[in-house]
């Protein structure tokens, strides 16, 4: 059997053992060999060891073809008789099927069922059983092992929607399934016409054609009257060439500017696409005209009144010509809030009458640092009202929006910060000197995060009923723009946060019950947290029934509170608050907040007096603040996260006020560390130096001797299961939450093995079939657990001196 494995080999198909007289694959991760090519060294242990082992090739772009299977008992030999498939490489299954094999034709090829009855398609990802194995009701063959392998039939994939069709081309899905009396002309002419431009030749869009005329109720030629079936194919063949070369003439292209018109956000930018598409469709006939109008109609949302208008007026427009610009400038403005060319400003929704209600008796106005209002910029989308009505409209309250245009108040800074601290000071307790202070400075830094390209996130943690929500209710009443959620989904906080800059305040914050994270991976969500603590990185979803792609940017100070664990990833981006239970005999005050509503109204009309006060001189002290933070060892991370708090400390109350700062950030660095000996990276390298120096707790965690291969003096092998179950005690999780591939993933990461088989086995005894095995050794251990300051060894060894 090895002779044989080794010619398919040489012949550049990947092979894969499967299990006796079945198709089933004899490894549990035979994936991993869709990505890499098996070594000849495999082939002899696997089938050298097991001759009785049947033999599979995996298909797609690592062996370089692509099968099509043909089931005689599902109708596959009756399905294919008319369809003229090329000549090529073919088994004969003991079935009486076939499996022909072409060549990949580069891309991605998904495996696809029944694309026809009875005829599947194996690609990337997918395998064949191969001869010369054989199952209970006889074996596969090769009808002429010599025949060349032939050119996939790409139009073949035609027939299987799912692998051809984009998001804005459902409708070819839905005729492909067939169609009702009276639509197969029309029908036939759009699917034609996408095959044509396809690059299909004429023969295989018959082939194609004929069969999916099979699929109409009634199909084209069965009833009296009907045109010959295959004449009438013909007919639409020739009909949507004739087409495809008018379309060819009209530029500029009337797809691209629906696929633009399709994008367009801005009503004007749409006007303008159609009055474009006017101009290409003059040269059209009839029909094209009708049917480019039609789609342009859907993908702009349009009645058809309001297109014909427009296509009228297209003659009489004039192109724009395009023009350098006067100054550098971004590539957009934030609504709510931003600094923007040395102005600062916040977008506000004012009344236009004193007893205004409704929205339409509101205009959204930009309220600027140099106490004027504006207009915001051309195409920029104002947010809902309701999220920016927190700054006093009426005359009766102080520091309103209207005394700030008219110059009657100003803020002293120093006394604010004061007033915010002297809040959580009643209201709450902390364990950690100076935490009011720093939660005072952040609801500052919300209120002019914009001016910067990094803000900072807040990480609550205690226990239950320490006080977490309570503090997220007061930053609720003070934050620029406050969104309090308890289970934020991603693409409502992305959206949420890119219209109104809202300051992001997640209670009960869950993101350790994924899988993917708690194995120390990033999901989705956890993705967009991690990103947007960055101004400008967008987060784009489809949305409408158009798909229209929309980017959010989900930058905003945020804060989380949780009983348990965040991710490492998130914390090393947030300022560490510990909540805990006032001491018996503390007096902290009784927080009621429809009570205490005044205090904070008042509080944030007064910050945004602080912003638009100070946003500019905040901006201006930067320079100095970052020369500070790095005599002081602030840098990196650590100073993205307290630049900004730092920065408004520096300003408002000058070094002494900057100092107390600095000493709560070297006592977070102790918090952050602690956190750190819990982390996934460090879980696996405690392991193993357990493993090696302790030894197992049973005899389920005991090293094993691999037969035919060496243990250096000072190593011992492990399995991959062992190491997890220790991995996952450490980390007080299930074993089955975590990912024994990941694991090795992290051996290799952190330089405690090499991913050779010097350092890595599989294992074909009974007890342990084709489990990992891994190599480690103690000074390898040693050296990546002083690197990632794992405390027992550092203890031991007294740091990377030693």
């Amino acid at each position: 059997m090895v002779k044989e494995v080794i010619a398919l080999w040489q012949r550049g198909f990947n092979v894969l053992p499967i299990l006796p007289n079945t198709k089933k694959p004899a490894l549990d991760t035979w994936k991993e060999l869709q990505h890499r090519r098996v070594t000849e060294k495999e082939i002899h242990s696997w089938w050298g060891a097991h001759p009785e082992l049947g033999v599979a090739i995996i298909t797609g772009a690592i062996s370089g073809i692509v099968v099509v299977d043909e089931d005689v008992k599902r109708g596959g030999a009756e399905a294919l008789k008319n369809l003229s498939l090329p000549p090529t490489l073919t088994v004969v299954t003991p079935s009486g099927g076939r499996h022909y094999y072409y060549k990949h034709p580069g891309g991605y090829v998904p495996n696809q069922t029944n694309i026809l009855p009875g005829v599947d398609i194996r690609g990337d990802g997918g395998y064949v059983v191969a001869p010369p194995t054989t199952l209970a009701n006889g074996g596969y063959v090769w009808l002429d092992q010599n025949t060349p392998i032939a050119d996939f039939p790409k139009w073949l994939l035609e027939l299987s929607p799912s692998s051809t069709t984009s998001e804005n081309e459902t409708w070819y899905e839905e005729l492909l399934k067939g169609v009702a009396q009276g639509e197969r002309d029309n029908a036939a002419i759009r699917l034609v016409g996408r095959w044509v431009r396809r690059g299909l030749s004429d023969e295989e869009i018959l082939a194609l054609l004929l069969v999916w005329n099979r699929r109409n109720k009634p199909p084209m030629g069965q009833h009296p009257g009907d045109p010959d079936e295959v004449e009438w194919a013909k007919t639409k063949i020739a009909s949507a060439r004739r087409m495809e070369e008018e379309r060819k003439q009209a530029k500029p292209q009337a797809e691209e500017l629906i696929e633009k018109l399709r994008q367009a956000e801005d009503h004007q930018a749409k006007i303008h696409l159609v009055q474009q598409l006017g101009v290409a469709l003059q040269d059209l006939g009839e029909l094209e005209r009708e049917y480019y109008s039609e789609l342009a109609r859907k993908a702009g949302g349009f009645t058809k009144t309001a297109l014909q208008k427009m296509l009228q007026q297209a003659a009489t427009i004039k192109e724009p010509e395009p023009v350098p610009l006067d100054e550098p400038r971004r590539p957009y403005v934030l609504a709510a809030q931003d600094f923007y060319k040395g102005v600062f400003y916040y977008g506000m929704w004012l009344p236009t009458n004193p007893r205004a209600v409704t929205q339409d008796e509101y205009v959204f106005k930009l309220i600027t640092s140099e106490r004027t209002l504006l207009d915001p910029p051309k195409g920029v989308s104002p947010p809902q009202m309701n999220l920016v009505l927190r700054w006093s409209l009426d005359r009766a309250t102080p520091y309103n929006v209207f005394e700030w245009l008219h110059g009657e108040r100003t803020v002293d800074a120093r006394e604010l910060l004061d007033e915010l601290t002297a809040v959580f000071d009643e209201f709450m307790w902390y364990p950690q000197k100076d935490t009011s202070l720093i939660l005072a400075l952040w609801v500052m830094n919300s209120y002019v995060f914009t001016c910067f390209d990094r803000t900072s996130y807040l990480a609550l943690t205690g226990t239950k009923r320490s006080g977490k929500s309570r503090t997220l209710d007061i930053l609720e009443k003070l934050c620029y723009n406050a969104l309090a959620t308890a289970n934020v989904s991603t693409a409502g906080l992305a959206r949420s946060v890119g219209t109104s800059q809202s300051t992001v305040l997640a209670d009960e914050t869950e993101l350790m019950n994924s899988s993917i994270v708690a194995q120390g991976g990033v999901d989705d969500r956890l993705g967009l947290l991690l990103n947007s603590y960055q101004r400008g990185r967008l987060y784009v979803r489809a949305e409408g029934e158009n798909y229209t792609p929309h980017g959010y940017d989900a930058y905003a100070p945020k804060a989380f509170a949780t009983m348990n664990r965040l991710p490492d990833a998130l914390v090393d981006r947030a300022i560490p608050i510990r909540v805990g239970r006032p001491p018996l005999g503390s007096k902290v005050g009784d927080l009621v907040l429809m009570e205490q509503e005044q205090r904070f109204q008042l509080l944030r009309n007064k910050l945004y007096f602080f912003g638009l006060t100070y946003a500019k001189r905040i901006v201006e002290r930067v320079k100095e603040v970052l020369g500070i933070l790095r005599d002081y060892g602030i840098v990196d991370r650590e100073r993205d996260i307290w630049l900004v708090p730092a920065t408004i400390a520096y300003e408002i109350g000058g070094m002494d006020l900057l100092k107390r700062v600095i000493d709560y950030n070297k006592a977070c660095l102790q918090e952050k560390r602690g956190q750190e000996q819990s982390s996934y990276t460090v879980a696996v390298i405690w392991t193993c130096w357990k493993l090696l120096t302790k030894g197992g707790d049973d005899e389920d965690t005991q090293p094993i001797v691999p037969r035919g291969r060496d243990t250096p003096d000072g190593a011992a092998w492990y399995t991959s299961g062992t190491i997890r179950e220790i991995v996952a005690e450490y980390m007080g999780l299930d074993p089955e939450q975590l990912s024994t591939e990941r694991i090795g993933r992290e051996l290799v990461a952190t330089g405690i093995i090499d991913n050779t088989s010097d350092y890595t086995i599989r294992l074909w005894n009974k007890r342990h079939r084709g489990e990992r095995a891994y190599l480690l050794t103690k000074e390898r251990v040693t050296e990546a657990a002083l690197r990632y300051e794992v405390d027992e060894v550092v203890q031991l060894f007294g740091g990377m001196e030693q």
